[in-house]
């Protein structure tokens, strides 16, 4: 497999995910063209023009220069000539199902999947996060409209992602681990990851947690490496 070079978020707000938004802004410096996906979200009668100030508000902190936030809200049609110019692509949260299913029907599953490969930047936010993992089953609870797709990119390894992780998930966790047969990697909200070089390393202000197949709990401390 090629060198990868993605950045999850465990899903908190931009003071939680500042140190990750840092280190991906200064992995993006040499083309600060980024396309936002931020099709998880559900949206009001303004659509996603609440999404967009949002972005822009988060990353052009790290930059005195420009930088240029394509949002598409439609990935119907698109082709490789329409993505390939761009530095980075940064997939917001929201409901996990309703993005991967759209990631899907729209064909583009194909297209972030060749960009991962071209070792380009991706960005992972909560439910872009998850879509990451082997399966998005980890948030069940969010298919309230029986989405059809489940499986996720699966560029770790083989393990599942949880974000807005507490203890209070143990429970859920084991139960899915039992079922699914995949480890899960969970990331508090102030937690994110960053994947280089067959590693994930922990970026951010508190540990991530990697539950094995046994359901074992091992925390892996800040600037710690999990092997992939």
């Amino acid at each position: 497999m090629s060198d990868i070079n993605i950045y999850l978020s465990g899903g908190g707000g931009a003071e939680d995910s500042f140190l990750l938004d840092e280190k991906f802004m200064n992995g993006v410096n040499e083309n600060k063209k980024i396309l936002y996906i931020p099709l998880a979200m559900e949206t009001d009668a303004l659509g996603f023009e609440a999404c967009y100030d949002w972005i822009i508000n988060t990353l052009s902190k790290f930059s005195k220069e420009f930088v240029d936030i394509v949002m598409w809200t439609n990935l119907d049609g698109k082709s490789w000539d329409d993505i390939k110019d761009f530095g980075a692509i940064y997939i917001g949260g929201g409901n996990t199902f309703k993005l991967l299913n759209n990631i899907y029907d729209s064909g583009f599953i194909n297209l972030l999947r060749a960009f991962i490969d071209a070792e380009k930047i991706v960005y992972g936010g909560s439910a872009g996060a998850i879509i990451m993992g082997k399966s998005i089953n980890t948030v069940d609870e969010e298919n309230d409209k029986k989405y059809r797709h489940h499986e996720g990119l699966d560029i770790i390894s083989g393990m599942s992602i949880i974000c807005h992780y507490t203890e209070q998930l143990d429970c859920k966790i084991l139960n899915y681990i039992s079922k699914i047969k995949t480890g899960v990697i969970a990331l508090p909200e102030k937690t994110g990851l960053f994947i280089s070089n067959s590693n994930a390393q922990v970026v951010g202000y508190e540990p991530a947690y990697l539950f094995d197949l046994n359901g074992g709990r091992n925390i892996v401390k800040i600037g710690r490496n999990i092997p992939l």
